[in-house]
Order: structure tokens, then C-alpha cells, then sequence
């Protein structure tokens, strides 16, 4: 997991193609403010990263900022992992040794998979989840496969996410950038 902001200034430098090429992985964004009910209150500790704090930074040296709506989003690149034994698929779910780990007691500790392939558009499917999976608003029954199309929204258990191409993701960014102006 990484967060939004390391992808906006290559977005506010880069042509839509040469981003692309660039950052080829299709992504899952998540809004990273999502706090829980009172039901599943739990401590949290909100942190920042030596290399979130350098990008800030150096966007504001840009004078390159995303609008504060999106800014908190986290971005999950449907990469595989080393240790994950299906090459074809990237997993998700709540244990840590899935490739997109969602920290959320909704999500199953393996709660779906997404099918790659280089000649197909991806396919999601629920993993027998206790809370399901959904496209869209159709809940995913069985071994039932769909397509991913970027836009598509997707909820795993009560983690609402967005599936987005590289082309997608550029969009977003340029959507939400914001010039300050001190460049």
C-alpha cells in the first residue's frame, strides 16, 4: 500500500503516456479517512513515512498539492507479492500475507482474488467470504468471476474501493490536482 501522493507529481509532469508507461499496474484506491463505528472502535495511531514527508515537500517545492478530498487515499498496486503461491492472482484480504491487505474485521483473512491476465481484462472473485464481495452493487456469488472495468467501485466486506487502469489513475490525479502556485 502506498499513498496518493506519491503518484501526483509524475502526474502533474508526465504526459497521460508517458505515466502509463511508468506506472503499467492497474490500482485500488481507498479512502484513507474511513474511521470505524462505535462497534468496532479500536486505538489507532496515525503515522507518516520518511518518504511521505520527503514527498510533501518536494510537492510543495513544486507548488503542486492534491485537493484535501482525495489527499488521504491510499492506493493498493495489484502487484504480486514473493511469497504469494498463485502466480495468475493476486489475493486480498485481512491476513498480511496476502498481495492487498485490508486491515478492516469486515474482510475475510482471505476474502477474494483478482484473475491477471496480459490478454483479458481482470476478473474479481469472493473467496467464500463471510461478508462478501461486490461490483458495483452485484454481490459476487459462488465462483462467479467478473470484469474489472476501470472506474468500477468494489466493496470487500464494508472497505469501499475503486479499481482504476494506469490511464484511470492519471485521470483521477489530474482531476484532483491543485496548483499553490509557489513554483
Amino acid at each position: 500500500m502506498t499513498h496518493l501522493t506519491e503518484y501526483v507529481l509524475p502526474a502533474a509532469e508526465l504526459t497521460q503516456e508517458a505515466f502509463r508507461s511508468r506506472f503499467p499496474d492497474p490500482v485500488l484506491l481507498s479512502r484513507g479517512d474511513e474511521t470505524p463505528s462505535e462497534s468496532d472502535w479500536r486505538f489507532r495511531t496515525q503515522t507518516i513515512s520518511i518518504v511521505s514527508a520527503a514527498m510533501g515537500r518536494k510537492l510543495a517545492e513544486q507548488g503542486v498539492s492534491l485537493s484535501r478530498d482525495v489527499a488521504g487515499y491510499r492506493v493498493y498496486p495489484l502487484v504480486k507479492t514473493q511469497n504469494n503461491p498463485w502466480r495468475e492472482r493476486i489475493s486480498v484480504g485481512r491476513a498480511r500475507n496476502n498481495d492487498i491487505a485490508l486491515l478492516d474485521s469486515s474482510v475475510s483473512k482471505l476474502h477474494a482474488h483478482i484473475h491477471m491476465s496480459a490478454s483479458a481484462p481482470p476478473l474479481l472473485q469472493d473467496s467464500g467470504s463471510r461478508n462478501g464481495t461486490m461490483i458495483n452493487g452485484k454481490k459476487l456469488h459462488g465462483d462467479e468471476k467478473l470484469p474489472l472495468t476501470s472506474g468500477d467501485k468494489i466493496v470487500i466486506g464494508r472497505v469501499e474501493l475503486v479499481y482504476l487502469d494506469a490511464g484511470g489513475l492519471f485521470d483521477f490525479l489530474v482531476k484532483h490536482l491543485e496548483r499553490t502556485g509557489r513554483a
